[in-house]
């Protein structure tokens, strides 16, 4: 688990692998509404679109909000990765890394 790190504003490409990926495998294998990824596309935009990779291979993603008035408070809209990743613990791991990220940036309550 070493090689899974996250990073925020990924670059262009790896949001679109991210992005064929998750209309491919969907969320439960059934579910994505067109909306959803008109969230993901607006979050990126935004600069709220966290990667997460194994190694140099974006794995998965989540998305989030920042109130400027409230600048100590996020709140997890979307997280996912890919269907081969899971059950390993790496979304606890995921988690993790995105706390202490928030941390450093002074956010200390995360609504998820």
């Amino acid at each position: 688990m070493d090689r899974i790190h996250i990073r925020f504003a990924p670059p262009k490409a790896d949001f679109n692998r991210l992005m064929d990926a998750i209309r491919q495998y969907k969320f439960d294998g059934k579910h994505l509404w067109p909306q959803q990824t008109d969230n993901f596309i607006k979050s990126y935009a935004a600069g709220s679109f966290i990667a997460l990779y194994d190694g140099r291979k974006p794995i998965g993603f989540t998305t989030y909000d920042h109130d400027s008035y409230a600048p100590q408070i996020a709140i997890i809209r979307y997280k996912w990765i890919l269907p081969e990743y899971r059950g390993k613990g790496i979304g606890k791991r995921f988690a993790q890394l995105i706390y202490a990220a928030f941390r450093q940036q002074g956010i200390c309550f995360v609504v998820a």
